[in-house]
């Protein structure tokens, strides 16, 4: 126990070589996990099936396995939170913005967390009974991309999730928000409607033959319309 001990305090000395290299390698990763774990939370609450939420992890948790994860849940702070998502004046692409700068602080998760519960709330039976429709993507990006639609009768909601985008960050030497997807896009289905909403930043987009990744994933890369 004792060396066991004696050595993790050794990796957290900032003096020694470790940690230097391990606050490199942090810098590099962070964001892409943080985009993997939005986009776990897009697919949990989009897909078919019962979503499996767990208290106390609607914003970053880094704990371990039982029993470290077993630790009280501080509501307070959710709620606040929450109440303070409602109080902004500025646009929802505004908020989704300033999130996403102080993504580190997991408010980015509580708040997408709410919002597609809300959806859910509100359309509860596109959920429940809609049916899955896995969509084509094409150009230099498709490897990357997982998109389907939800559809009930005339009701629909199309997600648009990135996938291992590592490789694609570092050949173009760029974070992961600003990766340019260049001719990437979704082609969208006969029927569609005519006109979508971004459930995210409270955009309008008027019905194409295919959806721009460019475009979609500007202020934020991760896509959920409903029509």
């Amino acid at each position: 126990e004792k060396a066991t001990r004696d050595f993790v305090s050794s990796l957290l000395d900032i003096e020694k070589p470790f940690w230097k290299n391990f606050i490199a390698f942090h810098q590099k990763v962070a964001d892409l996990g943080i985009v993997i774990s939005l986009s776990q939370v897009v697919l949990k609450l989009t897909c078919p099936g019962i979503p499996d939420l767990y208290q106390g992890c609607e914003l970053w948790d880094l704990s371990f396995v039982d029993p470290d994860n077993r630790r009280p849940v501080d509501y307070e702070q959710r709620t606040n939170l929450l109440q303070a998502f409602h109080q902004q004046d500025n646009s929802a692409e505004d908020l989704v913005f300033r999130l996403w700068e102080d993504r580190f602080k997991g408010g980015i998760k509580l708040w997408l967390t709410h919002v597609l519960l809300k959806e859910r709330r509100h359309q509860p039976a596109l959920f429940s009974e809609g049916s899955y429709l896995a969509l084509p993507v094409t150009g230099s990006g498709a490897a990357h991309i997982l998109s389907f639609a939800r559809r009930l009768e005339n009701n629909w909601m199309i997600v648009v999730v990135p996938l291992n985008i590592a490789s694609m960050a570092r050949e173009q030497g760029k974070e992961p928000d600003t990766i340019d997807w260049k001719d990437t896009s979704i082609v969208l289905p006969d029927g569609v409607p005519a006109e979508w909403k971004n459930v995210l930043t409270g955009k309008r987009i008027k019905r194409q033959k295919e959806l721009m990744l460019r475009d979609t994933f500007h202020h934020f890369p991760i896509t959920v319309l409903i029509a």
